[in-house]
C-alpha cells in the first residue's frame, strides 16, 4: 500500500503538512510517492528532501502538470492494477475522527484510516474507492459508513487501482472530485464513505495549489449537469463565490461499520 501525493512548487509546505502527518502516523517513507510535473520540479523536491534521513527515502516521479492529469498518468504508468493507494493533497494537516461520544474529534493515524477504508472495499460488492466526510465538523460527521453514490472529497481518498479509462477525470481539476465519484458510480455502482473521518485542511486558501476561477468552475459544473442530469443539481444555499453542486444519490445504502 502506498500514499501518492501530487504536488507542484510546494516542497516546504508539503513537509510541514501532509508529510508531517504521515511521519506522526508512523508511515514508512519508502511507501510514499510524490508526483511532480517536470524535471525542474523533480530537482526542486529532491533537493528539499535529500538531507533528511526519512524524506530522502520518498519516491519522486514525473507525471504531468495538473492535479487530475497527474493522477490519471500515475494510474496508467506508475501504479499497477490492484494496488491499494491512498491519495492525498500536499496540504493535509491532519485526519480527524469522531470520538465515541459522536461530538468530539481526535487525531486518526493513517494506518487506522486506510485499514478501515480498504476493509470496507473488500467487504463491498466490487467497489474500488473509499472516501471520508468532506468537512472536519462533528455536526456533519457520523459514526457510520455509507455505500452508494456519496461525494468523496478529492484531497483525501483511497482507491484500488484500475486503469479503466472510463474512470479518467476528463473535465479538469475544477469539481474533479465530483466527476471521479460519479464515474466510479457508473462503472462499479458506487463508493464507500467513512463519515467518522475527515481531513483537516484549508480549502481554497493555500498558495501554490489548485485554485480554480469562478468561470472555470461554472463551465465544469455545466458539463457535470449535462453528463449526469439525474445525479447533479445546483446547491444554491452554499455561498462560496463559485458554483456549487450536490449529488442526488441513487442505489444507496447506509451500513453500520463501527
Amino acid at each position: 500500500m502506498r500514499v501518492v501525493i501530487p504536488s507542484y512548487n510546494r516542497p516546504t509546505d508539503i513537509q510541514k503538512k501532509t508529510l508531517a502527518y504521515l511521519l506522526r502516523s508512523g508511515w514508512p517513507a519508502e511507501n510514499i510517492l510524490v508526483l511532480v510535473a517536470d524535471t525542474e520540479q523533480a530537482f526542486l523536491y529532491n533537493g528539499a528532501f535529500k538531507d533528511d534521513p526519512w524524506l530522502s527515502q520518498i519516491d519522486i516521479q514525473i507525471t504531468k502538470k495538473g492535479l487530475e492529469a497527474s493522477r490519471t498518468e500515475a494510474r496508467r504508468s506508475c501504479l499497477p492494477p490492484g494496488e491499494h493507494v491512498v491519495w492525498m493533497d500536499d496540504d493535509i494537516e491532519d485526519i480527524l475522527q469522531l470520538d465515541e461520544t459522536g461530538v468530539g474529534l481526535t487525531h486518526a493515524p493513517l494506518p487506522l484510516v486506510a485499514q478501515d477504508g480498504f476493509a470496507a472495499l473488500i467487504h463491498s460488492n466490487g467497489l474500488k474507492m473509499w472516501g471520508v466526510a468532506p468537512s472536519a465538523n462533528a455536526f456533519y460527521m457520523d459514526l457510520r459508513s455509507r455505500q452508494g453514490l456519496y461525494f468523496c472529497i478529492g484531497c483525501f481518498y483511497g482507491e484500488i487501482i484500475d486503469p479503466d479509462p472510463r474512470l479518467d477525470v476528463v473535465f479538469g481539476d475544477s469539481k474533479g472530485d465530483y466527476e471521479r465519484t460519479l464515474r466510479h458510480n457508473d462503472v462499479f455502482g458506487g463508493v464507500i464513505r467513512l463519515d467518522w473521518y475527515a481531513p483537516k485542511t484549508r480549502y481554497r486558501q493555500n498558495a501554490g495549489g489548485v485554485v480554480a476561477d469562478a468561470a472555470k468552475v461554472e463551465e465544469n459544473v455545466r458539463r457535470l449537469e449535462q453528463h449526469w442530469p439525474e445525479h447533479v443539481r445546483r446547491n444554491e444555499k452554499r455561498k462560496s463565490g463559485v458554483a456549487e453542486i450536490l449529488l442526488k444519490s441513487g442505489r444507496t445504502a447506509t451500513n453500520v461499520w463501527r
